[in-house]
């Protein structure tokens, strides 16, 4: 039986036939960087390719909510409310990022058109949606909670999931998942 095949190891024979036609490993890099996506594409399309484990997980909302503090809100001078879509895996893994919007101190604006393009466009099926309220109250206002439920509707008529919406505050978080709104009709 072969040895299974790994995104790395994609990497490595990528990496060979580069240099076998005489580029420079700098070069070869430069072109792996471009190309990496595709080679990413390519394993998600084949059954026989073993995925890297994912970085981050975002299989619980404490999870979500320390990779936000982490890697979204980790500049405390910036006080204006942004939102991010978090792309997931079928394994949890936090696939990718996206900034959806940036607001006031009040506010920010989410179009479900825009999430929804996003999520079809990377062919993806579930997504997190997190935002902050440097306010750094948690708890949704009630806009939080119609867009919550627009964008879960949104979601559903074409068999996409929303697995949670975080709301990450100044030391704690709300997670619409844990709390029985997101279940609200």
């Amino acid at each position: 039986m072969a040895a299974p095949i790994t995104i790395d190891s994609l990497k490595k024979n990528v990496r060979c036939v580069l240099e076998l036609h005489g580029l420079t490993e700098k070069l070869s890099e430069s072109i792996l960087e471009d190309i990496l996506p595709h080679i990413r594409a390519y394993a998600g399309q084949r059954a026989d390719v073993l995925h890297e484990e994912p970085q981050y997980l975002a299989n619980n909302p404490r999870n979500v909510y320390d990779y936000s503090v982490r890697n979204l809100y980790a500049d405390k001078s910036d006080i204006r409310e942004k939102a991010y879509l978090l792309l997931i895996d079928n394994r949890h893994g936090i696939k990718d990022t996206y900034e959806l919007s940036v607001g006031g101190f009040e506010s920010t604006v989410i179009d479900k058109r825009v999430v929804v393009k996003t999520l079809l466009d990377k062919c993806c099926k579930c997504a997190v949606l997190v935002h902050n309220h440097p306010s750094g109250n948690p708890r949704p206002s009630h806009a939080d909670i119609r867009q919550t439920k627009e964008l879960r509707d949104a979601f559903a008529t074409l068999d996409l999931q929303l697995l949670d919406h975080v709301i990450v505050g100044e030391d704690s978080f709300f997670s619409f998942s844990e709390d029985s709104l997101f279940t609200c009709n």
